[in-house]
């Protein structure tokens, strides 16, 4: 969208600028967003309540931890394949299979727990082990891609570049909500029900939800596999020698042209996962463990009023410099909380820091969303999702051995140095390409030499 002349300055409200309000009001939004966010709900309570009801059926914290790996390993790689399967068959045809398949191996699963649960197991049988692993990895391999979905749907409903920016940032801020309620959910399943009952539950949210999602579908949603077939048909007609297949399904989408969104996400995972640790560590050596909770929560808090802020302003930098911008914010502010000589002083840079994280999620999807085709945008941002996930498990690894060699400060300042990296890489990327992109004052003057 052009900015006239007259525009009010970075950062500032706008009347033109389209409001939360507005974006919940496009034609069957708040609907399809309810439904997808009583679906993905259920990425909410899957994990802490398989790690419950595990530990309670098994009393192995190395099986549980393992099952809990593999599943979530199992969903942070498929992603791109399941984003795909979208891409090309549409979701009316994709999302029910998934949901329903998914859905199942959570009922097998919540079945296998609940019988050892009631035999009283004290050790293991090594099938019952297998069967937990491939139960779990089946589970992680098949869960529907609900949010790269409903991102795909809002750059369809909101066609305007600022609304489809708030869309965005709406989406991510109730995203991480989600993952502060699904929490309690889980905790209140498992303290008042069964070990499996928030297993079960997380099953039934993400089979209803997302068959409601489907159902509620704009009829104007795009479908690819009709698309596909219709340009099929168009193309036997004119020439029964040839098939001709359609472009989306021959083209193949590669990370590096998506506008750096996948190492940013893949770097913004990282260094949040390793922060994680640290603010433990930190917390443990100052005697003050109790006191973690607080930073997590300040972080959340921030993230939510940061991303509803961000979202609500109207910017005129480019939405790569934006994201490369964050991205650095992201690494100074966990680089200057090496230097926290108490607790609190941590607690007031977590609070800061999550104003720039929900912000940073947001922009990555944005700059996949701009530089993917239309016909895979799901693909994008399957990529840019698996991206984080697989950023969060290898900060995790990598944050233990940090641990276990540096001093606190140096951890604090190689967790800021993949966000500091990809911001980087983003930034001399953006400016490469717009000094060898000409202007368009230079392109008329070349047109009229």
């Amino acid at each position: 969208m052009s900015t006239p002349s007259g525009a009010p300055t970075p950062g500032t409200p706008s009347s033109s600028t389209p409001s939360y309000y507005q974006v919940l009001r496009l034609p069957g939004a708040a609907r399809l967003f309810g439904f997808a966010l009583w679906a993905r709900l259920s990425y909410g309570t899957i994990f802490l309540s398989l790690t419950l009801a595990l530990i309670r059926a098994t009393g192995s914290y190395a099986t549980t931890g393992a099952c809990i790996a593999i599943f979530g390993l199992a969903s942070a790689l498929s992603v791109p394949v399941r984003a795909a399967l979208i891409d090309r068959h549409g979701m009316r045809r994709a999302l029910r299979p998934m949901a329903v398949v998914y859905a199942s191996l959570l009922a097998l699963i919540t079945v296998t727990i609940a019988t050892m649960h009631s035999a009283g197991v004290t050790r293991l049988p090594h099938s019952t082990v297998f069967l937990l692993f491939a139960l779990c990895t089946a589970a992680g391999a098949t869960a529907p891609p609900l949010g790269p979905s409903m991102r795909t749907l809002w750059a369809e409903l909101a066609t305007d570049p600022d609304m489809r920016r708030r869309a965005f940032a709406l989406d991510t801020v109730c995203e991480e909500a989600l993952y502060l309620v699904g929490p309690l959910l889980a905790g209140a399943l498992a303290t008042w029900g069964a070990a499996a009952a928030g297993v079960a539950v997380s099953a039934v949210l993400v089979l209803t939800g997302t068959l409601a999602m489907v159902s509620a579908l704009p009829p104007q949603s795009r479908d690819n596999a009709d698309a596909g077939a219709q340009t099929a048909a168009a193309g036997a007609e004119l020439d029964t020698r040839v098939r001709p297949q359609p472009t989306y399904r021959r083209a193949r989408l590669r990370v590096d042209v998506l506008g750096g969104a996948v190492p940013a996400s893949l770097a913004t995972g990282i260094s949040l996962s390793v922060l994680g640790l640290l603010i433990v560590a930190f917390a443990q050596h100052h005697h003050q463990l109790t006191v973690v909770a607080w930073a997590e929560a300040g972080m959340s808090a921030g993230s939510a009023c940061g991303g509803l802020a961000f979202g609500a302003l109207k910017w005129r930098a480019s939405n790569r410099l934006q994201m490369c911008s964050l991205l650095a914010l992201i690494g100074i502010v966990i680089a200057a909380a090496g230097s926290a000589q108490s607790m609190a002083v941590l607690i007031l840079l977590a609070c800061a820091l999550g104003l720039f994280v929900s912000p940073t999620i947001t922009m990555t999807y944005v700059v996949a969303d701009e530089a993917a085709p239309a016909d895979q945008r799901i693909r994008a941002g399957g990529l840019v999702n698996g991206a984080y996930n697989l950023g969060s498990a290898t900060g995790s690894a990598v944050a233990g051995l940090l641990l276990g060699g540096l001093a606190l400060r140096s951890c604090f300042l190689l967790a800021a140095t993949p966000a500091l990296a990809a911001a980087l890489m983003t930034g001399v990327r953006t400016w490469r390409k717009s000094e060898s992109t000409p202007s368009a004052t230079a392109q008329a003057q070349d047109a009229a030499v």
